[in-house]
Formats: structure tokens, C-alpha cells, sequence
């Protein structure tokens, strides 16, 4: 399946883009910064299975409104976790709130990648076949919609850990970025293609 990805459009701009953020976290961030990129990626992912669902059941938004509010309080807790261990635990919580590291102005132009990856993903993949998703294919879909942000906060939970933590008992910092760097990739592509049903197409495009 992943042999394969390359060809498809959307894919191609999500590499872009996750490169784009990453590039521009280590020229005028740090780990820290990273960390927070991924934190509000994960705000993003989570507004689209939101949006998503609301396009496919608007009665079962309700439900998956509570939904978002524990899921959202599970990744804020395993990301805040790993800005600890990037070093900034105190600059994170300073003043008791939510501030310094994400709401930084490296941090949000960074983030901003991959806003248009999402955004550009759920405009060719998923918005054309809507219908697809609805009638019999309905409790299904919205299985897929909700699980789905749950399935990537806990992959990211380990990756995001295991990194920074391997980055620095080795004392070379730079490494943590080519961990996340790469496995987040890889991990990216694989759900891209999971949550959109796009094993055929990239099929598909390999034949032409």
C-alpha cells in the first residue's frame, strides 16, 4: 500500500507539508516548538473527524461533541507530557494556563502546513464521496470518523515520548527530529490512505 502512495496527490502534499512544518520548527524553533506543532495538529485532526461526522450524521454530532471533550483532555495531557520532556515544563504551565510554547508565532505559522494538508485532504478525498459514507455505510463511517483521532493520539503518544526521550539519553537533540520525522510520516501516510480508502487508487495510479 505504501509502495504505492506516492502517486496520489494528496499524499505528495501532505510529505510537503509535514516537511514544510518540520523545516521550519528547526530553523526558528526547537523540540519544544515541535511538540506544540503536533499538539495543534491534533486540534486539527480532531475538528475534521468532527466536521466529518457532522457531514455524515448531524444527529450524532452531539454525541460526538462529548466524545471530543475527553479525547481532547487524554492528548493534551500525553502532549503536555512530552513538552516536559523536551524541557519546557515550566514555560508551559507559567501563570497557570496554557500559553507560552503553543501559542508562540513559530509555533502557529508552523502549524499552519499542516492545516492545509488536512484541509486539503478532506476537500479532494472526502467531500466528492460523501454520499459513499452515508445509508448503509453509515454506522460504519462514523466508527471510522470517531475512533480515528483516538488511533493517532495513542500512536503519537508513544512516538512523541519514545523520541524525545531517546533524543536526549543520547544528548543529540537533532535526532529526535529525524525519529518523528520519519515515523510520523510513514504513520501520516498509512492513516491518510486508511481513513480516505485509498488502497485502490493508489493501485491504480502505480498501473498508469
Amino acid at each position: 500500500m505504501l509502495r504505492h502512495a506516492y502517486r496520489l496527490p494528496s499524499v505528495r502534499w501532505l510529505v510537503a507539508c509535514n516537511l514544510a512544518a518540520m523545516l521550519s520548527v528547526f530553523f526558528f524553533g526547537g523540540l519544544p516548538e515541535l511538540s506544540a506543532v503536533y499538539w495543534w495538529e491534533m486540534v486539527i485532526i480532531w475538528l475534521f473527524s468532527f466536521i466529518r461526522v457532522a457531514v455524515v450524521s448531524p444527529l450524532y454530532t452531539l454525541a460526538m461533541s462529548v466524545l471530543l471533550l475527553i479525547g481532547a483532555a487524554f492528548f493534551m495531557a500525553v502532549f503536555t507530557i512530552g513538552l516536559a520532556f523536551a524541557g519546557k515544563w515550566p514555560e508551559f504551565w507559567i501563570k497557570g494556563h496554557l500559553g507560552l510554547t503553543i501559542l508562540t508565532r513559530s509555533v502557529l505559522l508552523s502549524a499552519i502546513p499542516l492545516l492545509f494538508s488536512h484541509a486539503y485532504s478532506f476537500y479532494r478525498n472526502f467531500w466528492p464521496d460523501r454520499e459513499k459514507y452515508r445509508g448503509p455505510n453509515e454506522d460504519a463511517s462514523l466508527r471510522k470518523f470517531v475512533r480515528y483521532p483516538y488511533q493517532r493520539a495513542a500512536l503519537w503518544s508513544v512516538v512523541m515520548i519514545i523520541s524525545l526521550v531517546a533524543a536526549g539519553s543520547l544528548r543529540k537533540p537533532w535526532l529526535a527530529y529525524v525519529f518523528i520525522g520519519l515515523f510520523k510520516i510513514l504513520a501520516d501516510v498509512w492513516s491518510h490512505i486508511t481513513l480516505n480508502d485509498l488502497t485502490q487508487a493508489a493501485k491504480q495510479e502505480s498501473g498508469r
